[in-house]
């Protein structure tokens, strides 16, 4: 099929061949090369066909790529620069898909090492829960720390808290990577269900620690003397030439301790939450004596499950 861009590449070689006709003469083959040269100068310029489809999704396939591996490469050896990055806003849509996919993959491979202790099937199913539990707990606790974070005047945008909210996440999975070679000689060579399960609360334990002193790091570090006050957007308008108000000694104080308890309080709400989900979606460390199983029957919540275990120790159930 001729398309537009043929047709008229096509008449401008048919004009130029009639060009050629015209300047030679019988008796030579000379040119008027000048006519020619005028009537090349007056031609458009020749537009290249646009990239195929698959070829733009190519290149953007590629370039995600590398900004997973460079947001990776950020975390692990160039923290300074990662923090700076949020705090100047640049990229942060990019960098949020780049942690949710970190978090994902790695939330993956420590959950299918956390199964392999009991079967492979077992092994596939954490290996998907995993990171299941943790993208829930995000979406369930992430509208109190952005509401609660504004109404105090911590000052992170939507997109910085959740740019910092899913770059604590992904500390926490890469810490679980980092230790999942202990947790697989552990699941393959002891025998006692229990102590397995402990260990791996004790490893949960050490990189939520570590994902928690990151969050705290960036999202609300603390105030000294001396910072700017937050202004709105009437103030930046009236106090053009006018020296920044700045927190005074007792009200950096202030704000640091406010800010202090409501990250404390965040943190026991994620918590709670983690584990109520982590109750829902069940095992992910399953005694080897047992069959596999996808899910178990819900029983009231983990805490009233605790309630009765220790009512039933002490012989009051």
């Amino acid at each position: 099929m001729k398309t537009p861009h043929n047709i008229g590449l096509l008449g401008d070689i048919a004009e130029l061949s009639q060009l050629w006709r015209n300047s030679s003469t019988n008796e030579s083959l000379t040119l008027n090369s000048e006519e020619i040269i005028a009537h090349i100068a007056t031609l458009p310029p020749l537009e290249l066909p646009p990239k195929p489809d698959k070829i733009k999704r190519a290149s953007h396939s590629l370039s995600e790529r590398i900004s997973v591996m460079q947001t990776l490469m950020a975390i692990l050896q160039n923290r300074e620069r990662f923090i700076q990055s949020i705090l100047a806003k640049e990229h942060l849509r990019l960098m949020a898909g780049a942690l949710l996919a970190i978090s994902c993959v790695s939330f993956f491979v420590y959950g299918f090492v956390l199964g392999l202790q009991h079967s492979l099937l077992q092994a596939l199913s954490a290996a998907v829960k995993l990171p299941l539990l943790f993208l829930l707990t995000i979406v369930i606790t992430f509208p109190t720390l952005f509401i609660f974070g504004s109404l105090i005047g911590i000052g992170r945008t939507f997109m910085q808290t959740i740019v910092i909210l899913l770059g604590g996440t992904a500390i926490i999975s890469l810490a679980l990577v980092a230790l999942s070679p202990v947790t697989l000689l552990f699941g393959m060579t002891t025998s006692s269900y229990a102590f397995f399960k402990l260990l791996n609360v004790g490893i949960f334990v050490v990189a939520w620690f570590l994902g928690a002193a990151f969050f705290r790091a960036i999202y609300a570090p603390p105030i000294s003397t001396g910072a700017p006050l937050p202004m709105q957007q009437d103030d930046r308008e009236t106090s053009i030439g006018e020296t920044s108000r700045v927190f005074s000694e007792e009200q950096a104080e202030n704000h640091t301790k406010i800010q202090s308890y409501f990250i404390r309080f965040w943190f026991l709400l994620y918590g709670f939450v983690a584990v109520q989900i982590s109750w829902m979606l069940r095992p992910f460390v399953c005694s080897s004596s047992l069959e596999f199983q996808l899910l178990r029957g819900l029983r009231d919540n983990v805490y009233g499950d605790i309630l009765y275990s220790i009512a039933h120790i002490l012989g009051l159930r």
